[in-house]
């Protein structure tokens, strides 16, 4: 009988024990590859994957309609009236009720030094005469003045409508209280050479403050 030494005792348990230890790596191997899938936190991590846009309040739109502007040739009888407005420095022309051509103006200024007034006078006229390229000349306690007009229709002794292209702040602006006419009711070129081909001799002007 061949004694037995501690090697062939021990190899068995060695052979075990290296199973064990395979074992343990496979275990370790998957723990690893779970933890790898799911996450440190158990969370499972998601690739590619698309988050929908938070949620928003729907935009609510509102259209904001204009007031009506007022019809200001309303009730007027006359086939041709033109209407001037000195506190809102604009004038609208009416064929009957009805506004066909409306423009921003400049009237007579109102605060002149050494005393002038050359606001422009409130009150009912008629248009008289129509006249093509002139100058219109005048004087007063400030001096003289020599200005070419295009287009020129008196309704009240030297009053009328005119051109006036040497203007150098807007038609329709408050300067006109210092820097306006002498007295004149002056147009946009444009607006004049409407005006003169629309008003005949004899239209009614009605001049309100």
């Amino acid at each position: 009988m061949k004694p037995i030494f501690p090697r062939q005792q021990t190899e068995p348990r060695r052979k075990e024990t290296r199973r064990h230890r395979l074992r343990g790596l496979a275990i370790v191997a998957m723990v690893g590859v779970a933890l790898f899938a799911f996450g440190r936190y158990g969370s499972k991590p998601v690739a590619n994957k698309t988050v929908s846009p938070a949620k928003t309040k729907a935009t609510v739109h509102t259209t904001t309609v204009a007031a009506p502007q007022p019809n200001y040739c309303a009730g007027n009888t006359a086939a041709k009236m033109v209407l001037v407005s000195v506190s809102k420095q604009h004038m609208w022309a009416c064929q009957g009720g009805t506004i066909v051509e409306q423009s921003a103006v400049t009237t007579g200024a109102l605060d002149v030094p050494n005393g002038v007034n050359d606001a422009t006078p409130i009150g009912t006229w008629h248009v008289y005469e129509k006249f093509r390229n002139l100058y219109l000349k005048g004087s007063d306690k400030n001096g003289a003045w020599n200005d070419y007009v295009q287009y020129w229709m008196p309704f009240d002794s030297a009053v009328g409508f005119h051109d006036a292209d040497w203007q150098t702040f807007p038609f329709g602006g408050s300067q006109y209280k210092t820097q306006g006419s002498h007295g004149c009711v002056q147009l946009p070129t444009a607006t004049a050479a409407w005006l003169y081909g629309w008003a005949p001799i004899g239209t009614e002007v009605v001049v309100k403050a």
